[in-house]
């Protein structure tokens, strides 16, 4: 007797990157919200706000460039490089950080309803 069990074919499946890619564009709204509420919960009660985020590595910078200017004599383009490796180590960093306890903030929701995953972690780098 025939059963009528569906078979997987992989061949007839689309890249999960692609899948993922659609979901996230079809959950855009979830995106924006979640942006928006990191946003204002982060600087809610804070006085300088965005500002701080600028004012941090460029107070870091010129501490570091005063000090090895004068212990290791470096000038040039050093304060640059500085503040550029700042910056990038900062963002991943933070990014891995907040996405990792924005995972497990959304981990009861996963369970309840069907949103992508990932849209936690492009909302925290967003």
């Amino acid at each position: 007797m025939p059963t009528n069990t569906p078979i997987y074919d992989s061949a007839k499946r689309i890249n999960p990157a692609l899948d993922e890619i659609k979901d996230l564009i079809r959950f855009r709204d979830l995106i924006v919200q979640l942006v928006r509420r990191d946003i204002v919960a982060r600087y809610k009660r804070s006085a300088l706000g965005i500002l701080w985020t600028m004012l941090n590595p460029l107070g870091t910078m010129l501490v570091l460039s005063i000090a090895f200017s004068q212990i290791f004599d470096m000038r040039g383009v050093y304060p640059a490089f500085i503040i550029a490796n700042l910056v990038a180590f900062n963002f991943f960093s933070q990014t891995t950080t907040a996405a990792l306890s924005s995972m497990l903030w959304g981990s009861d929701l996963f369970h309840r309803i069907y949103l992508p995953r990932t849209a936690f972690v492009i909302s925290t780098i967003g």
